[in-house]
Protein backbone atom coordinates (compact mmCIF):
# COMPACT_ATOMS: atom_id res chain seq x y z
CA UNK A 1 0.00 0.00 0.00
CA UNK A 2 0.77 3.39 -0.66
CA UNK A 3 2.33 5.70 2.29
CA UNK A 4 -0.65 8.20 2.58
CA UNK A 5 -2.73 9.27 5.51
CA UNK A 6 -6.11 7.66 4.22
CA UNK A 7 -4.07 4.23 3.05
CA UNK A 8 -2.41 4.53 6.93
CA UNK A 9 -5.85 5.09 8.29
CA UNK A 10 -8.15 2.41 6.10
CA UNK A 11 -5.23 -0.23 7.51
CA UNK A 12 -5.72 0.61 10.98
CA UNK A 13 -9.71 0.58 10.25
CA UNK A 14 -9.27 -3.10 8.99
CA UNK A 15 -7.47 -4.00 12.57
CA UNK A 16 -10.82 -2.33 14.64
CA UNK A 17 -9.80 0.64 15.26
CA UNK A 18 -12.14 2.31 17.12
CA UNK A 19 -12.83 6.21 16.84
CA UNK A 20 -15.74 8.25 18.18
CA UNK A 21 -14.66 11.73 17.75
CA UNK A 22 -11.80 13.59 15.34
CA UNK A 23 -10.10 16.52 16.65
CA UNK A 24 -8.65 18.37 13.71
CA UNK A 25 -5.90 21.29 15.18
CA UNK A 26 -5.43 23.72 12.19
CA UNK A 27 -7.89 22.31 9.74
CA UNK A 28 -7.73 25.47 7.13
CA UNK A 29 -10.44 24.57 4.87
CA UNK A 30 -10.91 20.84 5.68
CA UNK A 31 -8.91 17.80 5.94
CA UNK A 32 -10.32 15.29 3.17
CA UNK A 33 -9.14 12.06 4.19
CA UNK A 34 -10.50 12.06 7.26
CA UNK A 35 -13.91 13.30 6.03
CA UNK A 36 -13.57 9.94 3.99
CA UNK A 37 -12.33 7.80 6.49
CA UNK A 38 -14.91 9.36 9.29
CA UNK A 39 -18.22 10.65 7.30
CA UNK A 40 -20.25 9.45 10.71
CA UNK A 41 -18.56 11.02 13.21
CA UNK A 42 -18.42 14.14 14.83
CA UNK A 43 -15.13 15.95 13.89
CA UNK A 44 -13.95 18.99 16.27
CA UNK A 45 -12.50 21.37 14.14
CA UNK A 46 -10.13 24.01 15.54
CA UNK A 47 -8.91 26.77 12.97
CA UNK A 48 -7.79 30.21 14.32
CA UNK A 49 -7.78 32.07 10.74
CA UNK A 50 -11.04 32.94 9.73
CA UNK A 51 -10.39 33.38 6.28
CA UNK A 52 -11.01 29.83 5.79
CA UNK A 53 -14.29 29.97 7.50
CA UNK A 54 -16.75 29.75 4.51
CA UNK A 55 -14.97 27.48 2.80
CA UNK A 56 -14.84 25.19 5.87
CA UNK A 57 -18.26 25.29 6.44
CA UNK A 58 -19.34 24.88 2.73
CA UNK A 59 -16.90 21.96 3.09
CA UNK A 60 -18.37 20.03 5.64
CA UNK A 61 -22.00 20.87 5.06
CA UNK A 62 -22.94 17.07 5.09
CA UNK A 63 -20.50 16.40 7.76
CA UNK A 64 -21.49 16.71 11.88
CA UNK A 65 -19.06 19.16 12.82
CA UNK A 66 -18.34 21.94 15.15
CA UNK A 67 -15.25 25.21 14.09
CA UNK A 68 -14.02 27.19 16.36
CA UNK A 69 -11.58 29.86 15.84
CA UNK A 70 -9.38 29.38 18.92
CA UNK A 71 -5.84 28.77 18.55
CA UNK A 72 -4.68 26.15 20.91
CA UNK A 73 -0.98 25.92 22.40
CA UNK A 74 0.66 24.80 25.74
CA UNK A 75 -0.76 27.87 27.52
CA UNK A 76 -4.34 29.85 28.30
CA UNK A 77 -3.90 33.43 27.31
CA UNK A 78 -7.03 35.97 26.03
CA UNK A 79 -4.43 38.49 24.74
CA UNK A 80 -2.46 36.11 22.42
CA UNK A 81 -1.00 37.20 19.28
CA UNK A 82 -0.99 34.78 15.86
CA UNK A 83 1.60 35.75 12.99
CA UNK A 84 0.31 35.28 10.14
CA UNK A 85 1.80 35.16 5.92
CA UNK A 86 -0.52 34.76 3.01
CA UNK A 87 1.35 32.70 0.27
CA UNK A 88 -0.23 33.40 -3.39
CA UNK A 89 1.08 30.48 -5.51
CA UNK A 90 -0.24 28.34 -8.30
CA UNK A 91 -0.45 25.59 -5.87
CA UNK A 92 -2.69 27.16 -3.62
CA UNK A 93 -3.54 30.85 -3.36
CA UNK A 94 -5.68 30.44 -0.57
CA UNK A 95 -2.95 28.96 1.85
CA UNK A 96 -2.19 30.99 4.80
CA UNK A 97 0.75 30.37 7.41
CA UNK A 98 0.40 30.98 10.87
CA UNK A 99 1.76 30.65 14.21
CA UNK A 100 0.58 31.54 17.46
CA UNK A 101 2.41 32.93 20.94
CA UNK A 102 1.85 34.51 23.83
CA UNK A 103 1.60 38.38 24.39
CA UNK A 104 4.42 40.68 24.29
CA UNK A 105 6.48 37.60 22.60
CA UNK A 106 8.38 39.43 19.40
CA UNK A 107 8.18 36.37 16.73
CA UNK A 108 7.14 32.68 15.96
CA UNK A 109 10.29 30.47 15.54
CA UNK A 110 12.14 33.90 14.09
CA UNK A 111 9.40 35.12 11.65
CA UNK A 112 8.17 38.04 12.00
CA UNK A 113 5.05 38.51 10.11
CA UNK A 114 1.92 40.44 10.46
CA UNK A 115 -0.07 39.78 13.59
CA UNK A 116 -3.73 39.72 15.02
CA UNK A 117 -4.61 39.16 18.54
CA UNK A 118 -6.41 36.27 19.38
CA UNK A 119 -7.64 34.05 22.50
CA UNK A 120 -5.15 31.33 23.14
CA UNK A 121 -5.96 27.95 25.08
CA UNK A 122 -5.19 24.23 26.04
CA UNK A 123 -6.78 21.31 24.50
CA UNK A 124 -6.94 19.94 27.61
CA UNK A 125 -9.43 22.91 28.72
CA UNK A 126 -10.95 23.70 25.63
CA UNK A 127 -12.40 19.75 26.15
CA UNK A 128 -12.42 20.17 29.63
CA UNK A 129 -16.58 20.77 29.97
CA UNK A 130 -17.32 18.87 26.41
CA UNK A 131 -18.98 15.99 26.28
CA UNK A 132 -17.82 14.60 22.88
CA UNK A 133 -17.60 10.60 22.62
CA UNK A 134 -14.13 8.66 22.84
CA UNK A 135 -12.07 7.35 21.92
CA UNK A 136 -10.19 9.94 19.86
CA UNK A 137 -8.71 10.91 16.71
CA UNK A 138 -6.34 13.72 17.27
CA UNK A 139 -4.42 15.61 13.80
CA UNK A 140 -2.36 18.28 14.67
CA UNK A 141 -0.86 20.61 11.97
CA UNK A 142 -0.14 24.18 13.21
CA UNK A 143 3.07 25.38 11.52
CA UNK A 144 5.52 24.50 13.40
CA UNK A 145 3.43 24.74 16.49
CA UNK A 146 2.58 20.64 17.15
CA UNK A 147 4.44 19.77 20.31
CA UNK A 148 3.22 23.07 21.85
CA UNK A 149 -0.22 22.12 21.35
CA UNK A 150 0.27 18.36 22.32
CA UNK A 151 2.25 19.36 25.54
CA UNK A 152 -1.22 21.31 26.55
CA UNK A 153 -3.29 18.21 25.99
CA UNK A 154 -1.48 15.40 27.93
CA UNK A 155 -4.70 14.81 29.46
CA UNK A 156 -6.60 14.41 26.82
CA UNK A 157 -3.80 12.39 24.98
CA UNK A 158 -5.04 8.80 27.61
CA UNK A 159 -8.40 8.85 25.42
CA UNK A 160 -6.77 9.34 22.29
CA UNK A 161 -6.14 6.27 19.93
CA UNK A 162 -4.15 7.29 17.20
CA UNK A 163 -2.07 10.75 16.39
CA UNK A 164 -1.12 12.71 13.36
CA UNK A 165 1.33 15.43 13.71
CA UNK A 166 2.90 17.30 10.51
CA UNK A 167 6.99 17.63 10.90
CA UNK A 168 8.88 19.38 8.33
CA UNK A 169 12.63 17.74 8.28
CA UNK A 170 14.25 20.67 9.72
CA UNK A 171 12.11 21.32 12.65
CA UNK A 172 12.51 19.98 16.11
CA UNK A 173 9.71 17.58 16.47
CA UNK A 174 12.41 14.89 15.17
CA UNK A 175 13.88 15.19 18.56
CA UNK A 176 10.71 14.44 20.49
CA UNK A 177 9.77 10.78 19.56
CA UNK A 178 10.40 9.35 23.45
CA UNK A 179 8.23 12.02 24.31
CA UNK A 180 5.81 10.34 22.06
CA UNK A 181 6.79 7.09 23.86
CA UNK A 182 6.66 8.24 27.11
CA UNK A 183 2.56 9.41 26.89
CA UNK A 184 1.99 6.20 25.82
CA UNK A 185 2.11 6.12 21.61
CA UNK A 186 4.30 4.55 19.38
CA UNK A 187 5.42 5.56 15.54
CA UNK A 188 2.99 3.93 13.52
CA UNK A 189 3.75 5.39 9.69
CA UNK A 190 5.51 8.16 8.12
CA UNK A 191 2.92 9.36 5.13
CA UNK A 192 2.53 12.31 2.82
CA UNK A 193 6.10 12.69 1.57
CA UNK A 194 6.52 16.14 0.22
CA UNK A 195 9.44 17.10 -1.85
CA UNK A 196 10.81 20.48 -2.78
CA UNK A 197 13.68 20.94 -5.62
CA UNK A 198 14.16 16.81 -5.04
CA UNK A 199 14.39 16.98 -1.01
CA UNK A 200 12.18 15.77 1.09
CA UNK A 201 10.94 18.45 3.24
CA UNK A 202 7.51 17.19 4.63
CA UNK A 203 5.95 14.38 6.06
CA UNK A 204 3.15 13.09 8.93
CA UNK A 205 3.97 10.74 11.21
CA UNK A 206 1.29 8.61 12.58
CA UNK A 207 1.83 7.66 16.05
CA UNK A 208 -1.02 4.97 17.88
CA UNK A 209 -1.52 4.34 21.34
CA UNK A 210 0.98 1.59 22.79
CA UNK A 211 -1.70 -1.08 23.47
CA UNK A 212 -3.28 -0.56 19.93
CA UNK A 213 0.00 -1.05 18.54
CA UNK A 214 1.29 -4.15 20.64
CA UNK A 215 -2.29 -5.72 19.65
CA UNK A 216 -1.65 -4.96 15.59
CA UNK A 217 1.98 -6.07 15.96
CA UNK A 218 0.92 -8.74 17.26
CA UNK A 219 -1.73 -9.80 15.31
CA UNK A 220 1.14 -8.98 11.87
CA UNK A 221 3.35 -11.21 13.50
CA UNK A 222 1.11 -14.28 14.06
CA UNK A 223 0.19 -13.49 10.08
CA UNK A 224 3.73 -13.53 8.98
CA UNK A 225 4.67 -16.79 10.76
CA UNK A 226 1.46 -18.45 9.48
CA UNK A 227 2.81 -17.82 6.10
CA UNK A 228 6.08 -19.17 6.77
CA UNK A 229 4.98 -22.25 8.03
CA UNK A 230 2.25 -22.38 4.47
CA UNK A 231 5.71 -22.06 2.35
CA UNK A 232 7.70 -24.71 4.57
CA UNK A 233 5.11 -27.50 3.80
Amino acid sequence: RRATSHNAIQFLLSKNLNIQTVLDVGASKNTWYLQRVFPDKKHILFEPMIEFKDKTEKSYEEIDYELHTVALSDTDDPNGQMFYNRHLNDVDPDYIWCGVVPKGVSSYHGCTHPKRNIKITTLDNFLSDKKYKKPYYLKVDTDGGEMSVLRGGTKTLENVEVIQVEATCDNRIWNHISWFNDHGFELWEIVDHLYINGKMHQVDLIFVNQVLYKTISTDLKAKKERIIQDESK
